[in-house]
């Protein structure tokens, strides 16, 4: 998994990687090197098929900085949104897609913009 969190590149190491999936949810989430900060959607839909998904409140987009002097977590809303994209490929078993979002940090005004979001993972 990668992105760019406020232009800044991120990135998950196949270690820190995880898929939750369901027939009610699909959850990636993706945590760098060290753990200290990650990235988590999930998407609550019925039978998850290939497509596009809003990250908005009901579909969870996280940004997650757990820095001892920080520990900040962003998240998207009603209104500092984003989306999603997934493409299944049940063939080889495989989920991959792009994504991107915005998310403010609730005890605050500070809003993070992660853009260029990608990920690759096998079912």
């Amino acid at each position: 998994m990668t992105c760019k969190i406020d232009g800044n590149r991120w990135r998950s190491d196949g270690s820190g990687l995880s898929l939750d999936w369901t027939s009610e949810f699909l959850t990636i989430s993706g945590y760098n090197d060290d753990g200290s900060n990650g990235i988590i959607i999930s998407v609550y839909e019925k039978n998850i098929k290939s497509g596009t998904y809003p990250l908005n409140g009901k579909n969870i987009a996280w940004y997650d900085d757990l820095d001892v002097s920080t520990r900040h977590g962003w998240k998207a809303d009603s209104v500092h949104t984003g989306s999603i994209t997934i493409k299944v490929d049940d063939a080889n078993r495989k989920v991959s897609g792009t994504f991107s979002f915005k998310a403010k940090y609730d005890e605050k005004d500070d809003v993070v913009d992660v853009t260029q979001g990608s990920f690759f993972m096998k079912k």
